[in-house]
């Protein structure tokens, strides 16, 4: 497999797997700030895609969870390797949790283990503070390193993203910016989100009415297309490198 195993759907902006909160225009076209217009998740949601590279070659699936804790939301991701020409043959895992707070999903903590070929690498991220800051860890083959920053106001965890982009209260002609971090890179990045248009499309799990949305971080443009309808599901996500489709979907119950 030549690289699920960097993929937490956060390895999306490693390679560019981001998030947002909603926001809409601001008057004479300009970009508006982040706020959640809706939480579309319920407590036990999971779902599962399968992902391709751009060829159509299978090399993994993977899994999606919503847990519930508190006044928290647990974001869970776990990768596994397929079993077409381009997988590796099931050695390593990608694991990531994030927790967000449930009303803002502004995040609390993160971490992320990848492993291949015996070898284990953690990236962990700790927020905190007004002005916010966080706290990056990275443990590697015993060795460990911390490194702390000061962030921008409403960053968001790059690890959440496939979720959070499902907060959006998505149109055509949507257009915002806002700033993601991740522990793996150890930085923050602005990210501008934009939405051209309204399209269908059909996945394993069916045919859904999504938005096109257009994920754009310096000179890498990506897609993902979010379902029109609620509980607004991330539909599919094409990150440059492999294309994600839903495979199946559970709705979890409200606790």
């Amino acid at each position: 497999m030549r690289s699920a195993l960097r993929l937490s759907a956060g390895g999306a902006l490693l390679l560019l797997a981001l998030l947002a909160a909603s926001c809409r225009p601001g008057p004479g076209g300009e970009e508006a700030g982040l706020e959640v217009a809706r939480i579309p998740f319920a407590c036990g949601e999971s779902s599962r895609y399968a992902l391709r590279e751009i060829d159509g070659t299978p090399v993994a699936e993977a899994d999606f969870e919503v847990r519930c804790e508190g006044g928290a939301l647990l974001l869970e991701q776990s990768f596994r390797p397929g079993t077409g020409a381009g997988s590796d043959g099931g050695a390593g895992h990608d694991r990531s949790r994030v927790v967000v707070d449930a009303a803002t999903l502004l995040p609390l903590e993160s971490i992320r283990r990848a492993a291949r070929e015996g070898e284990e690498t953690s990236w962990s991220a700790a927020y905190a503070g007004d002005p916010p800051e966080v706290l990056f860890r990275e443990e590697a083959g015993g060795e460990r390193s911390e490194r702390e920053l000061r962030l921008r106001q409403d960053a968001y965890d790059n690890e959440s993203a496939l979720w959070l982009w499902r907060t959006l209260d998505l149109s055509e002609g949507y257009d915002a910016r806002y700033v993601s971090v991740s522990a793996v890179t150890q930085r923050q990045i602005t990210v501008r989100l934009t939405v051209a248009r309204q399209e269908r499309i059909e996945v394993p799990y069916g045919a859904f009415d999504v938005w096109r949305l257009q994920v754009r971080s310096g000179r890498a443009t990506r897609v993902a297309w979010v379902a029109v309808d609620p509980p607004h599901q991330l539909v599919q996500w094409d990150n440059g490198s492999e294309i994600f489709r839903l495979l199946s979907y559970d709705a979890g119950s409200p606790e």
